[in-house]
C-alpha cells in the first residue's frame, strides 16, 4: 500500500510519517484490495486536525478527526475508517453470497395436486 503524508500549518515530524505509516499497515488485513492511503495533519491554534483518505477495491474511504494530540487524533481517524472498511466489506460479501453456497445442490420438493377420483 502506498501512503503519503501532507503537513498543513505544521512542523512536519519523521516520526508522525512513521506513526501513521505503521498504523495504516494494519488494516490491510481489513482491505480487499489496498491501493494507497493519504494522511493529511493540519493545526489551527490547539486543534489537531488528521484527515485520512484510503483508497481500495475501487472505494474510496475517508474520515477527519480533531483533538489536542496528533497522534490521538490519528487512533481515531483509523478506527473509524477501520469501521466503514468493515462495513463495506460486510455488504460485499452479503451481495456475493457466502462462499461455497452456490456450488451446493439443494433439494427441491414439489407437491402434485391429486384429481378427485370419480365415486
Amino acid at each position: 500500500m502506498h501512503v503519503t503524508v501532507t503537513f498543513r500549518n505544521a512542523e512536519p515530524t519523521e516520526a508522525l510519517k512513521q506513526y501513521a505509516s505503521q498504523k495504516l499497515l494494519k488494516l490491510k488485513k481489513v482491505l480487499i484490495k489496498p491501493e494507497e492511503a493519504h494522511v493529511i495533519y493540519s493545526v489551527e491554534k490547539f486543534r489537531h486536525h488528521v484527515e485520512l483518505i484510503v483508497s481500495a477495491n475501487g472505494e474510496r474511504f475517508v474520515c477527519n478527526e480533531e483533538s489536542k494530540d496528533m497522534y490521538e487524533a490519528v487512533d481515531l481517524a483509523l478506527g473509524r475508517i477501520e469501521v466503514q472498511l468493515r462495513r463495506y466489506k460486510e455488504r460485499v460479501r452479503q451481495r456475493k453470497g457466502e462462499p461455497g453456497v452456490a456450488g451446493q445442490a439443494q433439494e427441491v420438493v414439489y407437491e402434485e395436486e391429486m384429481e378427485p377420483t370419480p365415486v
